[in-house]
């Protein structure tokens, strides 16, 4: 082996070990990483995990469905998405992501669809600040008259 093929071989390894560890150099709370977290979720509703979508709700979220109630609610059929735009507030706690995504209906695909997503930064952490279920007045009074 020569000096040059070694050389190249060593600075292929240092290449490979920092593109490895570049999500280490990304703050939690920037752009960047707000990007990678909104990837992170459409590749997870593209791949059907909606366990990993669950994972990047909002505390506030969380705390008003249970993970199971979520996942049996799951059924979009997602082709593909891209991030057409990403704007982070000025206080910088609160992101607007609209999403371009294609998806699959009764046999049809529907193509450009757009969702503007709100995101919030809790704890240095972008979340996923999804509508929470409002219950119905009478829903009390339904389940004490069964």
């Amino acid at each position: 082996m020569t000096n040059s093929s070694r050389y190249i071989g060593f600075m292929l390894g240092i290449a490979l070990l920092v593109n490895g560890c570049a999500h280490f150099i990304t703050r939690t709370g920037s752009e960047a990483a707000l990007r990678d977290l909104v990837s992170k979720e459409w590749q997870a509703k593209t791949d059907k995990e909606w366990g990993t979508v669950y994972d990047l709700t909002s505390s506030k979220f969380r705390k008003s469905i249970k993970r199971d109630q979520f996942l049996r609610g799951c059924s979009l059929d997602v082709k593909g998405f891209t991030i057409a735009n990403l704007k982070i507030s000025p206080d910088k706690k609160r992101a607007t992501v609209t999403v371009s995504f294609d998806i699959q209906q009764m046999g049809h695909l529907f193509k450009g669809m757009q969702l503007k997503e709100t995101w919030l930064l809790e704890a240095g952490r972008w979340y996923l600040d999804m509508p929470v279920k409002t219950r119905s007045p009478f829903e009390k009074q339904l389940k004490m008259s069964d």
